[in-house]
């Protein structure tokens, strides 16, 4: 339980420690025309629809390895025709990431190791681009860092024939650090909602190890992300 509340915690520090750099540029993007200047001729005033803030919050499932956890983001825009995004996922237990196991034997003891991947959760900052734009769709492309925070549980069973056998478990916290690409596509269903589905490609290296004994327990694949977005 703690390790999973250090994990949360972790989490959503580093999920939303760009917010207020997203947020600020934003405002920017929708600042409001600046006051005329005294003596000056200003241009007539034309009506403009009211517009909304270019920051977006999304949430939903994310899908990675056969596990869902639970997604959340911000997006909003970086530079001219870029926007940055910040998101992740948060902390769950997982069963079918990677697993690896070891036996030895040294007389009259036998030895076997079980190692695995027992919980996960992310982060990532991306950068993203639109490849084709329509009034209803976007195609956007970008890539970025993910960082992976995962727990490796190894049960180490001895066994012999003059005593009880006896199961010894290890839990050993990671942060993995990973490039990411990632390519989505929105639909806008209103002037605040949106939906959004995101495919990234990650691949994080994790070697484990307990008594000399080493695991690989790394895991790459599709993180893919159904998003409900909302425009603030």
């Amino acid at each position: 339980m703690v390790a999973r509340l250090r994990h949360a915690g972790m989490t959503v520090l580093l999920t939303f420690f760009l917010l207020p750099c997203v947020a600020e540029a934003a405002m920017h993007e929708w600042a409001p025309p600046s006051a005329a200047v005294p003596g000056s001729n200003p241009k007539p005033e034309t009506t403009n629809p009211k517009r909304v803030s270019s920051l977006e919050l999304e949430g939903g499932p994310s899908i990675f390895g056969g596990e869902v956890g639970i997604g959340l983001g911000i997006r909003g825009p970086l530079a001219k025709n870029f926007l940055v995004e910040v998101g992740g996922v948060l902390p769950h237990p997982v069963s079918g990431y990677a697993s690896d196991s070891v036996g030895t034997m040294s007389s009259p003891f036998n030895d076997s190791y079980t190692a695995r991947v027992q919980s996960f959760a992310e982060t990532h900052l991306a950068l993203l681009y639109p490849l084709v734009q329509t009034p209803r769709l976007m195609l956007d492309g970008g890539a970025g860092i993910s960082i992976a925070l995962v727990d490796d549980h190894t049960d180490h069973l001895t066994a012999s024939r003059f005593a009880v056998p006896q199961t010894i478990s290890t839990d050993h916290h990671k942060v993995l650090p990973a490039p990411l690409v990632l390519v989505g596509v929105r639909a806008t269903l209103t002037e605040r909602l949106s939906v959004r589905v995101e495919a990234s490609y990650v691949h994080y290296a994790n070697q484990d190890s307990v008594n000399a004994q080493s695991f690989e327990l790394s895991v790459s694949g599709f993180l893919i992300n159904p998003m409900l977005q909302i425009r603030l």
